[in-house]
């Protein structure tokens, strides 16, 4: 087994080709900006990896904070680029990786934002830290996508005086879905649905509800969250020609290969070599191929998603473009 997972590693070094990668915003400054890589324990789950982004200029401090939930399978070294953006714009961000990728327990995201909100308070009140007293506690937000966004909304019901606002962003509801994939199908069934449309229907807070309209997880099968979300507050909007992934970074694989390799290790053999065939068996062999393959691509490649009208960078700006105004007017 060790053998297998160590050829694994070699064939995925040597077959990923180097790629160049662009930034999403081009004119934020690495100067304005700094973070810090931390962790924290949760017994029941395990270790959930932690980067903080935050503006390096202490003069308009504290400073509103964002946790950022990722979905499921992903991880914080995929979603740079909005922590990167929201800290140049006066915000402290927080993303973190749960420890179990591959679970289909919404209750691991809603406790790393639970966790998030603990690791803030303790950097803000540590003299040592270099976030010490720059993040103002009475205005914490969260936006989660895709299995983070369903956990938003549980942990937003359940801490309704430490979350003032909430980002849904393509939160599916696939309660009645059947795939007929052996591999779907046991883990749309081990999420819990109505969990998190039970919690919409207790939040009072602001929320904004987001998803592209080419999201292949909403097509045809929209959500209720927003129709059962209690708050006076909501607000919901589409990404015309928005997909699913696309609120990911569109950054090569050779660039993020540890956390790609860290994910195919938590995957059952069952699904990690059926992705390793479709992964390097070629375009022509209806794999995706191994020339400048982006994140995007490989979900595209794999049948995960629909394909966007819009570039990623297109999708992440339309994304500010309703995200910030909605924080200015809610933290």
């Amino acid at each position: 087994m060790r053998r297998n997972s160590i050829v694994t590693c070699i064939l995925l070094i040597i077959m990923i080709f180097t790629t160049s990668v662009v930034p999403v915003f081009a004119n934020v400054s690495s100067e304005s900006t700094g973070t810090i890589d931390t962790s924290f324990k949760i017994r029941r789950f395990g270790k959930y990896r932690v980067t903080i982004y935050y503006p390096t200029d202490r003069s308009e401090a504290p400073y509103p904070a964002v946790i950022v939930a990722h979905g499921f399978l992903s991880c914080k070294s995929w979603h740079t680029w909005i922590g990167e953006y929201l800290s140049s714009r006066g915000y402290v961000v927080l993303i973190f990786t749960v420890p179990d990728r591959y679970s289909s327990n919404v209750n691991q995201w809603v406790h790393g934002i639970e966790g998030s909100i603990k690791l803030l308070k303790l950097q803000n009140y540590r003299w040592r830290s270099k976030l010490f007293k720059m993040v103002d506690l009475t205005r914490i937000g969260v936006i989660g996508h895709s299995m983070g966004a369903m956990a938003t909304l549980i942990a937003a019901a359940n801490n309704p005086d430490s979350i003032q606002a909430a980002i849904v962003y393509g939160a599916p509801y696939l309660e009645s879905y059947v795939a007929g994939n052996e591999i779907v199908d046991p883990i749309i069934d081990g999420i819990d649905w109505d969990a998190a449309l039970t919690a919409a229907g207790e939040i009072l807070m602001p929320v904004l509800f987001i998803h592209g309209t080419e999201d292949k997880f909403i097509e045809g099968n929209p959500p209720p969250y927003y129709d059962n979300c209690s708050s006076p507050d909501k607000v919901e909007e589409e990404i015309v020609g928005g997909n699913h992934v696309g609120f990911m970074d569109d950054v090569s694989l050779k660039s993020t290969l540890l956390p790609l390799i860290d994910l195919l290790f938590d995957l059952p053999r069952t699904i990690r070599w059926p992705l390793l065939s479709s992964l390097f068996g070629g375009a022509g062999e209806g794999g995706v191929g191994t020339g400048d393959i982006t994140l995007v691509d490989l979900a595209l490649g794999l049948g995960i998603d629909n394909e966007a009208t819009l570039s990623v960078e297109d999708q992440h700006q339309a994304f500010i473009d309703v995200c910030l105004p909605f924080l200015e007017g809610s933290l």
